[in-house]
């Protein structure tokens, strides 16, 4: 897929890993959409990357829900006139404990459960638009928080993803839409000489999902 062709929607784009993905596109050339709940924090990268292009727009939702990802999605199509080709979801609000671990075993089920409904509730938005637009495409769904050296959810959340991932890959297939993952690797000690490298590692492991038509299905690790 031609990146300075596509129109790219980035969620949770207020996060330090949610502005580099923006920018990088937006420096490719792309249409980019940008997302987050934290409106002040979405501006200051819509400013960033408005340096860099012209198309960039950004959409603030004040939920996960269905209805909030149906009103995103209006809006990336209202804007761009189609819906987007590639969908970067940062997938935040996980658990950073696995669930024995957990001092409080409702608390972490409950943030699993939020972190999850709203995974499947994007994914399930985007492939809709998709479909109906009759439109190649590919869904990436990252696990993180946003920030670097904190992107551990577990293994509960990286199982959640693989499996979305794999079932998601197998019933859109048909429609010419891939999905792929990105999952932390196991922790390392960071140091502000890491965060560089982190991004770039990221920016390298959603290009390759992107432009590698033959993955789908798979989740990638990175030392994020």
């Amino acid at each position: 897929m031609n990146i300075a062709q596509a129109v790219i929607l980035v969620t949770a784009a207020g996060t330090m890993l949610g502005r580099t993905l923006a920018q990088h596109f937006a420096l490719q050339g792309a249409s980019v959409v940008i997302t987050d709940t934290d409106e002040n924090a979405l501006n200051d990268t819509f400013v960033l990357c408005s340096l860099h292009t012209p198309n960039i727009s950004a959409h603030v939702m004040d939920s996960h829900s269905i209805e909030a990802n149906n009103a995103l999605f209006d809006f990336v199509e209202a804007t761009n006139e189609q819906a987007p080709n590639i969908v970067i979801n940062l997938c935040t609000g996980f658990p950073n404990t696995n669930g024995l671990e957990h001092t409080n075993s409702d608390e972490f089920v409950q943030q699993l459960a939020k972190a999850t409904g709203s995974l499947l509730n994007l994914g399930k938005v985007a492939a809709e638009r998709m479909k109906t637009r009759q439109q190649e495409g590919v869904i990436i769904n990252i696990i993180s928080d946003g920030q670097v050296g904190t992107l551990m959810g577990g293994d509960s959340a990286s199982s959640i993803v693989a499996g979305f991932t794999k079932s998601w890959a197998s019933e859109l297939n048909p429609f010419n839409i891939r999905v792929g993952g990105i999952v932390p690797a196991p922790r390392v000690n960071y140091s502000d000489g890491h965060i560089a490298a982190s991004q770039d590692e990221l920016v390298r492991h959603t290009e390759y999902i992107v432009a590698n038509d033959y993955f789908n299905g798979r989740v990638m690790s990175a030392d994020l």
